[in-house]
């Protein structure tokens, strides 16, 4: 299971634009979040100057709110703009706004853990199911982009 959260983190850290209303990952335009790390981008053989987090605006420009990119306590996302994990706090697409989820991906990594080390007495169905849930997001956004589709938003 260890494996298995590990090479989903991997995968997730490789794309970065996404639309914050569908959860899907989209190409570049007004509204969507951009989120390169630096260590992203060296990975990726992109120049590091390009590694930013915010809002796309219309004038094709990335816009970042005060704070966003800063400490681990205020930065929002999973990873710092160096590309050192954080824990997810804040939304990028809605900054200072809190992830909603129940359950963080932190959270749902130590309740597996739990699982697997044979400890089920603590482990929860809904931590379980709300994992589930992100496995099978994650699995739809990276075979569309494989695919090279993209939602379009009429």
């Amino acid at each position: 299971m260890k494996e298995l959260l590990k090479e989903w983190n991997k995968y997730l850290s490789e794309f970065y634009y996404h639309d914050p209303d569908t959860g899907h990952f989209t190409s570049k335009k007004p509204g969507v979040v951009k989120s390169l790390t630096k260590s992203g981008a060296k990975r990726r053989g992109i120049d590091t100057k390009y590694a930013e987090r915010g809002v796309v605006t219309a004038n094709d420009k990335v816009s970042a709110k005060f704070g966003m990119n800063g400490s681990r306590e205020q930065s929002c996302g999973r990873k710092q703009i160096s590309g050192d994990d954080i824990p997810a706090k804040y939304k990028c697409s809605d900054y200072k706004k809190l992830y909603e989820d129940e359950f963080n991906l932190d959270e749902i990594e130590r309740w597996m853990t739990l699982l697997e080390d044979g400890d089920q007495e603590e482990a929860c169905d809904k931590c379980v199911r709300a994992f589930l849930l992100r496995v099978q997001k994650a699995n739809a956004a990276l075979s569309q982009a494989q695919k090279g589709t993209v939602k379009r938003q009429n």
